[in-house]
């Protein structure tokens, strides 16, 4: 079967005929099957309508027949023979009258232990003469079994000590009401048996449209249907809340579609089908939003902890958090309460004149609590329009803390909050300024060593370029290239290490040997040079857990800026310490360059001691050392005392 929906607009008129015959066929089948178990019987005989028929026969019979001699007794010993006689009589009547109108309907034969017998037979009738001209007949007792139609009067028999038959003569030329229900019984089961077939055949066309378009169009119909979600944005148990009274209403309130009226079926219930099939698509629409929301077990987590029970939870602990505000909230409504319930019951007992007193007495307490609340709420208002002024950059004193309530921790902490607001927008404004002369640092660091390049590519065009000028000028080059290559090196390293993206390995490595072994990296330029190294450590092996690799770059950076901007003929302290938790290298040095007093920008990168930026430094080496320090959860600090520049770096043992 192949069905073709080339807009939105049929898919969902198609949708919605389906769930329409859908709805159909379900509450008809559901509806007419709560009397399948009668209507499967072939006959009106096996009915439990014909049983209470049967019933209401031998409760007739017994109230006239077999219990009219006791219920005479009952009253002749409070009244005399004649007024009994007469009262039972009237009493009697109506009673007799009935059990003769529903005598003509059967045929029966019922004796007691006695021997005495009741009956309506013919003398010439008999059991089998009886059954052969009968619709129906049942001998009693029997032994009843399951849902046997007749238990009662089949027990009223036993109780009683009965034995005997009763019938439904077939009556020529006449019609009874028994006969009459029997005919009607063929009747409607038939018409029973059309309209159930019907509401299963649409109810089976349903599932079976329905199965195909799911298949064909799943994706299409949860996207005509994805919009809806904006609208469904309750709490989860709110909407599991919804989705139960939705399905309560589907299950209580089902439409009449054939109903029964009498003996004849009809058709009603169009409004109702509509309104049932709404509720439906309500209901098939929530169960695939709460599917979605069901999907994990962490989506569950997340939707709970958004529920409507959670939060009136979290409200409730949340307003005892401050316990002084809530005692304070209570005790004003219990004495407002308090002051009420006081005046209701002693204004009826007072005297007009009394009031004169009375009032001003109780309006004293009122004003006070009444003034007590507008000071609360003229200090809550004026801490409202201090946030406004904060958001909007007008605040500039602090607001005045009053008491020690929970308004005068909420004026205390937007003081606090307008202070950090200050010193963020300082530190963004450094940041800026930072950020200027960084991209200035490094346009002039590499710049420099590129135009050095340039011009000595364009001379060596040049056809009457001597040999040697030539050499000359490709060394230059050469070094240019490579002063290039390092400052581009140190700043994708310094970049990469301040975004994380580096790996450590990790392992026990002796800091002192480290050490001799990054000056030994320097040694020839350290004799070269004027500068005296003096090295100390607390023990002659001091170990930590390090990356050897990245700790040695980080010794090997700071001992090349000692070297490039200490002042001549001066001495150079290293000193390494350890205490329980901690390994301390500090490093120490006088600058060649006057450096000013906020030495933390050293740290930043391209920045340097030499302002003039003639020295051959990237400006990145303390940036990258301080990276890798970082990494290993350490810690590097600069100091300035006078000319006295120390480096300190502190390790995790």
């Amino acid at each position: 079967m192949d069905i073709k929906l080339k807009s939105n607009i049929k898919l969902s008129i198609f949708a919605f005929v389906i769930l329409l015959l859908f709805s159909f066929g379900l509450t008809n089948t559901l509806l007419l099957k709560s009397n399948l178990s009668d209507r499967v019987k072939k006959s009106y005989f096996d009915t439990d309508e014909f049983s209470r028929e049967v019933e209401k026969f031998i409760n007739l019979f017994s109230i006239t027949q077999l219990t009219y001699e006791e219920y005479t007794e009952i009253y002749t010993e409070d009244l005399d023979d004649n007024l009994t006689k007469s009262y039972v009589k009237n009493e009697m009547e109506p009673e007799k009258t009935l059990f003769e109108s529903a005598e003509k309907n059967f045929k029966y034969y019922i004796k007691e232990p006695t021997g005495k017998v009741y009956t309506n037979l013919e003398e010439n009738e008999s059991f089998e003469t009886v059954k052969a001209s009968s619709y129906f007949i049942k001998s009693f007792p029997y032994h009843t079994k399951g849902n046997d139609p007749f238990i009662s009067v089949n027990r009223f028999f036993i109780t009683n000590g009965l034995t005997g038959f009763i019938a439904v003569p077939k009556m020529d030329g006449a019609h009874t009401i028994i006969e009459e229900n029997m005919y009607d019984y063929e009747d409607t089961r038939m018409q029973f048996f059309t309209f159930f077939g019907i509401g299963a055949v649409v109810l089976v066309i349903s599932l079976f449209l329905g199965l195909i378009i799911i298949k064909k169009y799943g994706k299409e119909l949860i996207q005509l249907v994805e919009p809806l979600k904006k609208f469904y944005v309750f709490p989860i148990d709110i909407k599991i809340l919804i989705f139960l009274v939705n399905l309560l209403i589907l299950f209580g309130c089902q439409p009449v579609v054939f109903y029964q009226a009498g003996y004849r079926f009809y058709y009603g219930g169009s409004v109702d089908l509509l309104l049932y099939t709404v509720f439906l698509i309500a209901f098939i629409i929530q169960m695939l939003f709460l599917f979605q929301a069901f999907s994990s077990s962490q989506q569950i987590k997340t939707e709970w902890s958004k529920s409507f029970v959670i939060r009136a939870k979290n409200n409730i602990a949340d307003s005892f958090i401050v316990k002084s505000s809530v005692f304070k909230i209570f005790f004003i409504l219990g004495l407002v309460s308090f002051l009420g319930i006081i005046v209701g019951l002693v204004l009826p007992l007072i005297e007009p004149v009394d009031l004169l007193v009375l009032v001003p007495v109780g309006l004293i307490p009122t004003l006070a609590i009444l003034l007590y609340i507008f000071s609360k709420l003229a200090y809550f208002n004026r801490i409202v329009g201090y946030s406004d002024d904060i958001i909007l950059g007008r605040a500039n004193a602090d607001l005045v803390v009053k008491g020690k309530d929970v308004l005068s921790r909420l004026a205390g902490n937007l003081n606090r909050m307008r202070q950090g607001i200050d010193y963020s927008h300082k530190a963004q404004l450094k940041s800026e300024r930072l950020k200027t002369e960084l991209i200035t640092n490094v346009s002039h660091d590499l710049r420099t060593p590129l135009t050095s390049i340039m011009n000595y590519s364009e001379l060596l065009k040049k056809e009457d370029l001597s040999e040697e000028k030539r050499k000359e000028y490709i060394d230059i080059i050469e070094k240019k290239s490579k002063r290039l290559k390092v400052l581009i090196d140190d700043l994708f390293e310094v970049s990469k290490m301040a975004s994380g993206n580096i790996e450590l390995n990790i392992e026990k490595v002796d800091i002192v040997q480290l050490m001799n072994q990054a000056l030994g990296e320097y040694d020839e330029k350290i004799n070269n040079s004027s500068l005296n190294f003096k090295v100390s450590s607390s023990s002659p092996h001091i170990y930590a857990m390090v990356d050897g690799r990245k700790m040695w770059r980080v010794f090997d950076n700071i001992i090349s800026n000692i070297l490039k901007y200490s002042l001549e003929n001066t001495r150079v302290y290293i000193s390494i310490k350890e205490t329980d938790n901690y390994v301390m290298i500090s490093f120490k040095n006088i600058s060649k360059y006057e450096l000013e007093e906020n030495i933390e920008e050293l740290l930043e990168r391209f920045k340097r001691g030499d302002k003039s930026r003639n020295t051959e430094g990237s400006g990145l080496g303390l940036a990258i050392a301080q990276s890798i320090v970082d990494n290993h959860g350490g810690k590097l600090e600069i100091e300035l005392d006078g000319d006295l520049f120390k480096t300190i770096v502190t390790l995790k043992k």
